[in-house]
């Protein structure tokens, strides 16, 4: 069992650590934007201090692997491989979109998620995440950037109830030409609160991936 999972996020503007300790979850976030370099070892050091464990005791790393800031994802994968390879820890990568569709989950119990965020140079990131009956999310191969032309088209071939996640909404003339409902929402950072409980729920399901190397996604 894996009853201590450390999980770091740096991939967007914020950092965040969380740590799973017998059940019980401690967050540290912190919006940093080009500061994170700075910002996220102390969390660590923090939040390890605080629950009194050491590196050598954790049962795994998590960490978020993009899409998201470039300088960013690479951060959070140089550090988690690190801690991991010195004191041989499974090491565990997992996408920010899918941490961001638990997010929703977890903040509105929404099964049918959209995200969608600024990648600058008139384009969107952007994914369609589905929480099957098991608990497992879907979505991880729909992942893309896309021009800012063709999102309408994404989203027109799709029906029913979305919510949206991200801050590339603001961005999007969508015109709606099915009556697609689409229900917004504030979530436009990422938190490894979120890692732990899709980690965690991988884990239950026996469908967990374990890396030595996590190759990036920006």
């Amino acid at each position: 069992m894996f009853k201590k999972i450390l999980a770091i996020d740096t991939s967007m503007d914020g950092c965040s650590v969380s740590l799973l300790k017998n059940n019980f979850i401690v967050n540290k976030f912190k919006l940093c934007k080009k500061k994170h370099t700075e910002t996220i070892l102390p969390m660590i050091a923090k939040i390890l201090n605080t629950c009194c464990i050491k590196i050598n005791e954790l049962n795994a790393i998590a960490c978020s692997k993009g899409p998201g800031n470039f300088t960013g994802i690479r951060l959070a994968i140089c550090i988690a491989q690190a801690m991991a390879l010195q004191k041989k820890i499974p090491l565990i990568g997992v996408s920010t979109f899918a941490s961001m569709a638990e997010q929703a989950w977890r903040k509105y119990a929404t099964k049918k998620v959209l995200i969608a965020f600024d990648a600058k140079k008139n384009g969107i990131y952007w994914a369609k995440y589905i929480r099957n009956n098991n608990g497992t999310w879907m979505g991880e191969n729909t992942e893309i950037c896309l021009k800012m032309e063709h999102v309408n088209t994404k989203i027109n071939k799709l029906s029913g109830s979305w919510t949206t996640v991200g801050n590339g909404w603001e961005k999007i003339n969508f015109k709606n030409t099915k009556k697609i409902n689409l229900i917004s929402t504030k979530i436009i950072f990422s938190h490894a609160k979120d890692i732990i409980t899709f980690v965690n729920l991988l884990l239950k399901k026996n469908n967990i991936l374990i890396f030595k190397n996590i190759v990036p996604i920006y």
